[in-house]
């Protein structure tokens, strides 16, 4: 467990991934599709990468997929982790949207197996224009093909 709580705004200098199965990320060219949320959901989920405390990139994509995996989640070896700077992300939706759309990045564990679990809310359900923001975003930032980060 970690020192943070349930709705704890994520600091600005983290980083959160997406779980994108290969459809929405043919290739590794994430698309916006791959970041709207259902409309039944709050926000769409997310992992903070800083909150695994592993110490490089792809230990804490590892850990996710553990994490995940954990939750009964099924991670293929062809899906992609993509991954967002918090900081960027808010700002980028703020200054680019028409209305300027406000992104709230909380923490909101699935206790007990995931102190890690984010939500991203304040986008409407399957919005395409923030969608592809988050993936120009994620493009910038990195988007990992699980394969690629099995343990070595």
């Amino acid at each position: 467990m970690g020192q943070w709580m349930t709705g704890d705004p994520i600091p600005h200098d983290h980083h959160v991934s997406r779980h994108c199965g290969p459809n929405v990320c043919p290739d590794g060219d994430v698309q916006g599709t791959a970041f709207h949320r259902k409309p039944d959901e709050r926000g769409m989920s997310v992992n903070c990468l800083e909150y695994t405390r592993q110490g490089d990139r792809q230990s804490a994509l590892r850990s996710v997929i553990g994490i995940l995996r954990g939750k009964g989640r099924k991670i293929k070896p062809t899906s992609y982790l993509a991954v967002l700077n918090v900081g960027e992300v808010i700002q980028r939706v703020v200054s680019q949207t028409q209305n300027q759309t406000v992104l709230a990045v909380t923490h909101f564990p699935e206790l007990p197996l995931d102190d890690t679990h984010v939500e991203m809310s304040g986008m409407a359900p399957a919005d395409e224009f923030v969608g592809e923001l988050l993936a120009e975003c994620a493009r910038k930032t990195g988007v990992y093909l699980v394969s690629s980060l099995s343990a070595r």
